[in-house]
């Protein structure tokens, strides 16, 4: 590969993560405006943690399957396409990965409030 051709694809690859975190950040703030989500008043917050995980999870399944492809020189396996596939599932993970973090935060503080 020429060393253009490797920065092209870098600079794709760079472009797409952006997106990535773009779209998580879409999603976040549009889950946090009140009527957006339909039937959210219905769901319960476990519900609404299952659901989140559940697609990180097929988010991360479908990374890994790419980068099988990839790996295995598939047809129709792309670079860059992987690349995307992976950027996204680490994002995905990341989220969820923080909101553990401040529910387990949350918990302490209500947990060491004087009574």
């Amino acid at each position: 590969m020429k060393i253009s051709e490797a920065q092209h694809v870098l600079a794709q690859a760079k472009l797409l993560d952006a997106r990535a975190q773009a779209l998580e950040s879409n999603m976040v703030s549009r889950l946090a405006e009140p009527g957006m989500v339909p039937g959210a008043d219905k769901a319960s917050f476990g519900d609404l943690m299952r659901d989140s995980v559940n697609q990180v999870n097929q988010t991360m399944a479908g990374a890994q399957a790419k980068t099988a492809a990839f790996l295995n020189d598939e047809p129709g396996a792309s670079l860059v396409e992987t690349m995307v596939a992976v950027n996204k599932a680490q994002v995905a993970f990341k989220s969820v990965v923080e909101v553990r973090n401040q529910l387990v935060q949350a918990y302490k503080d209500i947990a060491n409030m004087p009574i």
